[in-house]
């Protein structure tokens, strides 16, 4: 389960404290979102090329879509021009292309993290913007699936874990239930109270014989992915985590692949009140 590599990679990983690509998906104004329907955007960035389609209203309330298309630069700015499209295939029709058709003037966009940033429309001051999560929310259950965590401290070096949270059981007193791995030695949770509120905590123990904590993390996570820091529990070293959703709880893939999922882990141990004990001590020390 636990791997260790020596690599140069490692550089570029420890390195990459201020570069981050912004997640791709849904993203909307924060301000705007009320349950009605309003404005979208799809912000997709590869390499170092951000693409974002603008879905929204012209005076007359008819819907319509921007496309802007800029390089994301070293500062996280994008600064591009945003066409308006119109003319393409409609519901039913045949073969049709769309033309651009003007352009309002250009969007600025500043990203802060992976899931948040601030958008410059035309004609309309700088608003916050941020990644639109819609299938899972802050409860426990939300975390259930395989996960692959990798760490990397300032040294070079390089850890991976491979962590699957089957159920869900009582929390600490900082959040709502805590999602517990198949063999019992790992659990996280999402805090909704105290100092991390909004993030999300772990902590790994030894072995299934032993109460004892040698790893904790806090992270931020958004859908399908995660990144913060961890720590060992004898304060020995520390650095940043990377975590990635790679199979749901019901099964399926989250990647690329499409495979049969293993037969399920039968539970290997039970300490919980171990693990709710060193997650209540670990956000009270923060």
């Amino acid at each position: 389960m636990f791997k260790h590599t020596i690599t140069a990679a490692a550089l570029a990983v420890t390195g990459m404290a201020h570069a981050f690509v912004p997640q791709g998906g849904t993203w909307i104004i924060s301000d705007e979102l009320n349950g009605a329907p309003g404005r979208g955007f799809a912000i997709d960035v590869q390499n170092d090329t951000v693409v974002m389609q603008v879905y929204a209203y012209e005076r007359n309330g008819q819907p319509t879509f921007y496309m802007a298309t800029g390089r994301l630069g070293d500062n996280n700015i994008v600064d591009a021009l945003l066409g308006r499209y119109e003319g393409g295939r409609y519901l039913g029709s045949g073969p049709q292309s769309g033309v651009e058709r003007g352009s309002p003037g250009n969007v600025r966009i500043r990203f802060v993290s992976g899931t948040q940033g601030f958008i410059t429309l035309p004609g309309e001051p700088e608003k916050e913007l941020k990644r639109f999560q819609f299938g899972y929310d802050n409860s426990p259950q939300a975390l259930l699936g395989l996960w692959s965590a990798v760490y990397a401290n300032t040294a070079g070096r390089i850890e991976h874990d491979a962590i699957e949270l089957t159920r869900v059981t009582q929390g600490s007193s900082f959040s709502n239930g805590m999602a517990v791995s198949y063999d019992g030695l790992f659990a996280c949770e999402q805090m909704i109270r105290g100092t991390d509120a909004g993030k999300t905590q772990c902590v790994k123990f030894r072995s299934s014989t032993s109460s004892e904590s040698v790893r904790s993390f806090v992270m931020t996570w958004s859908v399908n992915q995660g990144e913060g820091s961890w720590r060992f529990s004898n304060g020995s070293d520390d650095g940043a985590v990377y975590a990635n959703r790679l199979m749901q709880q019901s099964g399926r893939i989250t990647g690329l692949l499409r495979k049969v999922p293993a037969e399920p882990t039968p539970e290997q141990a039970n300490n919980d009140a171990a693990l709710r004990a060193a997650l209540e001590a670990l956000a009270a020390s923060r």
